[in-house]
């Protein structure tokens, strides 16, 4: 006789598990919520079309109570103080937080202080911002460079002028950093730039503990450590403290890449999108996404077909064109205010990019160089001298890159750095080189650990050199 499985009761551990989980998460929101408009007095907001008010502190902490209390009824144990604990002490012991959080809070936290000290200490070279959104100099911090414009689309979205397309318009800005920017401001009584730079330092610790991730997978932990560590004091790691894309493309890109190695669809799939709707070349990065799809099939030389045919891996190449959706989302976006989905490309051309092709930009750079002697050329104008070393950092991690981890990686450097040259120069070049986190795996694993901490010293000190420059406006970039 066969016996079957009795059912499992109404209250099972599965489905309370769930129940708990999603109690506490609400409970978690509400308290937050609560705090928010005691210290803020909270927020209005259209949602979906239906309007959202929370601006009595004391309405929200009732709910939560409600919810805590049918919770505790539900399942009185484990508490929810039980399991804020045990999850409070289970991550203090985490190897990733200990690889990864004592950096990140003091490279992230340490540019803020750098920048506002300078502000004091050498000042604007006008003797003014040229933008103020706060009176005090603490609240007036993040509002710097391109910041402004994601604060114009965080506040009243996009504009487009066809009478001035010779003009930058805020079209060319990618929409998933100023959405962030936007609700999250709603809890911090509407202080949109903080608001964004909030969001980019959570980011950047997000994308670090993925980083860390992938490097164990590859090499030892106080490599993994170490390749976080040159990630966070690289000189142009300032932008992961500022109310820029660049923090928020970087964990789209490795939650994206981690994922996917993993064959885990759904959440790289995610990720991929989240990249894609980040940054103009977010679409570039479905290319190596789709080089580790395809990577165990290429044998011998030649690319051979899956067991189960082409259609075996469809879903999974799907996944690695998310990227590429997310561009095309915000294009048909594009298309339905200005009858071009590409405008934003056309656009860029008010930024002074124009595509001359990179060999003719370095040849017309090389020419300068034998004009001027390389003292002169490297000294006339210093930040695009460490534009300058970033594009040759990159250049020349590309074949080890490639030796060491595989096509994909060497791929996700080259379409990062060739396009921007050909089209912008040295332009920006540096922030485009501070989300390669294939770099930094090359250096924290072929450099001996001496130079390792020499890397990262002469790092920091060249990010403290660039926060200075970039928080007393004067160009990095």
């Amino acid at each position: 006789m066969v016996q079957t499985a009795p059912r499992a009761p109404r209250n099972s551990v599965g489905r309370v598990s769930r129940v708990v989980a999603a109690t506490d998460v609400i409970t978690a929101v509400l308290v937050l919520l609560t705090v928010s408009a005691a210290v803020t007095g909270g927020f209005r907001a259209e949602v979906l079309g239906a309007r959202l008010s929370v601006t009595s502190w004391w309405r929200t902490a009732l709910l939560a109570a409600v919810v805590l209390t049918l919770r505790h009824w539900w399942q009185p144990s484990p508490s929810v103080r039980a399991r804020a604990v045990q999850g409070w002490r289970a991550w203090r012991v985490d190897p990733v937080t200990r690889g990864t959080w004592p950096v990140v809070v003091a490279t992230r936290v340490g540019v803020l202080v750098v920048g506002l000290m300078a502000v004091y200490a050498v000042g604007y070279p006008q003797g003014r911002a040229p933008i103020r959104v706060a009176e005090g100099e603490v609240g007036n911090l993040p509002a710097r460079f391109d910041a402004g414009w994601y604060l114009t689309i965080a506040t009243h979205g996009y504009e487009y002028f066809p009478n001035r397309v010779d003009r930058q318009q805020n079209l060319v800005f990618f929409p998933a950093f100023p959405t962030l920017m936007h609700w999250g401001s709603l809890l911090v009584g509407r202080q949109v730039l903080w608001s964004g730079t909030l969001v980019s330092m959570l980011a950047f610790a997000w994308a670090a503990r993925y980083l860390y991730r992938l490097a164990r997978e590859m090499m030892d932990d106080d490599r993994a450590a170490a390749a976080v560590a040159l990630l966070a004091t690289y000189p142009f790691a300032v932008f992961f403290s500022a109310a820029y894309t660049e923090a928020l493309f970087l964990l789209g890109m490795l939650g994206a890449w981690y994922h996917v190695r993993r064959d885990e669809r759904w959440a790289g799939f995610a990720w991929g999108l989240i990249a894609g709707l980040t940054r103009p070349n977010g679409c570039l990065l479905s290319i190596p996404l789709a080089l580790i799809v395809l990577a165990p099939l290429w044998q011998h030389g030649r690319l051979r077909r899956p067991p189960g045919g082409w259609a075996s891996i469809s879903d999974r190449l799907m996944v690695a064109a998310a990227p590429g959706f997310g561009m095309l989302l915000y294009s048909a976006y594009v298309y339905e205010v200005t009858g071009d989905p590409f405008m934003w490309i056309r656009l860029q051309a008010a930024w002074g990019r124009q595509n001359v092709g990179v060999a003719q930009f370095l040849a017309g750079e090389w020419q300068s160089v034998a004009q001027q002697g390389a003292y002169q050329y490297a000294t006339s104008n210093v930040p695009d001298f460490l534009n300058i070393l970033a594009a040759g950092l990159v250049a020349v991690a590309i074949v080890p890159v490639w030796r060491r981890f595989g096509v994909a990686p060497a791929t996700l450097l080259a379409l990062n750095v060739l396009p921007s040259l050909a089209s912008g120069g040295w332009l920006s070049v540096g922030r485009a080189t501070s989300v390669l986190f294939p770099v930094f795996l090359w250096l924290a694993d072929a450099l001996p650990v001496r130079y390792r901490i020499a890397a990262v010293a002469v790092f920091a000190g060249l990010q403290v050199f660039a926060a200075i420059l970039f928080f007393t406006w004067r160009p990095l970039f």
